[in-house]
C-alpha cells in the first residue's frame, strides 16, 4: 500500500519485480498533479520515481557483473548495457532481491488536495529504447508518459494503481469511494486499487 507516509526504504522493500523483467524500467507517476483526479482544472503528470536496467540480485551483484555482451538465440550478440548514470539501488525483500539504476530518486506522495492516482509502470526491455528522453524536470512530464500510454506508441497500462488523498479528500480515501472521473482508467486497465 502506498500512502503519504511511505518512505524510500519501505517502498523499495515492497517492490516485487517479476522474474521475466530483466532489463525493464520501473516508473512511478502521479497522474493527477496538482489538482486531483476529479478536478476541472488542468493537471499534468508528475514523475515520482524512475529506475532502469532492472536485474536480479543486489546492487553488489550488479557492481560485480561485467558488461560483456550476451549471446542471443540466433547467435548474434546483444548490445552491452550502458553504465548506470544514476545510483544503483536494491529492490524487494531479501529472498527476492533485485536492483535497478535510479535515474530520478523516489519522492513521497504528497498531494496538496484531491484524490490522486499513483501509477506504477513496468516497461519491458524490448520497448525501453523506444521511450522518449528523460523529462528535464519532474513536473509537466505529460508528453513523456503520453508516449508510454498512447495506443499508437508504447501502449503500456499501469501495472498497479494506488490512491493517495490530500487532506481535503481524506474521507474519500478512508471510505474507498471516488468519483467516476477517478476510477474510469482503473476499470479500463483492470488495475489494482488500494486506498492510502
Amino acid at each position: 500500500m502506498l500512502s503519504r507516509d511511505t518512505g524510500y526504504a519501505e517502498i523499495a522493500e515492497k517492490v516485487l519485480i517479476p522474474e521475466d523483467a530483466e532489463g525493464a524500467a520501473l516508473v512511478l507517476l502521479d497522474a493527477d498533479s496538482p489538482n486531483g483526479c476529479d478536478s476541472m482544472f488542468f493537471n499534468s503528470d508528475y514523475l515520482q520515481w524512475w529506475l532502469t536496467d532492472l536485474g536480479p540480485g543486489s546492487n553488489s551483484t550488479a557492481a560485480a557483473t561485467t558488461a560483456a555482451p550476451k549471446k542471443e538465440e540466433g547467435g548474434e550478440e546483444e548490445e552491452a548495457p550502458e553504465p548506470c548514470t544514476g545510483k544503483v539501488v536494491n529492490l524487494g525483500p531479501a529472498e527476492h532481491r533485485w536492483h535497478g539504476c535510479e535515474i530520478l530518486a523516489y519522492e513521497k506522495p504528497s498531494p496538496s488536495h484531491g484524490a490522486h492516482r499513483y501509477e506504477f509502470f513496468l516497461v519491458p526491455k524490448s520497448v525501453v529504447k523506444k521511450m522518449p528522453k528523460k523529462p528535464t524536470w519532474r513536473k509537466n512530464a505529460k508528453s513523456f508518459f503520453d508516449a508510454v500510454r498512447d495506443p499508437s506508441q508504447l501502449n503500456i497500462p499501469p501495472a498497479l494503481t494506488f490512491f493517495v488523498c490530500g487532506y481535503d479528500a481524506a474521507r474519500q480515501c478512508e471510505l474507498d469511494q471516488f468519483p467516476e472521473a477517478c476510477v474510469k482508467n482503473l476499470k479500463r486497465f483492470k488495475t489494482t486499487k488500494a486506498r492510502a
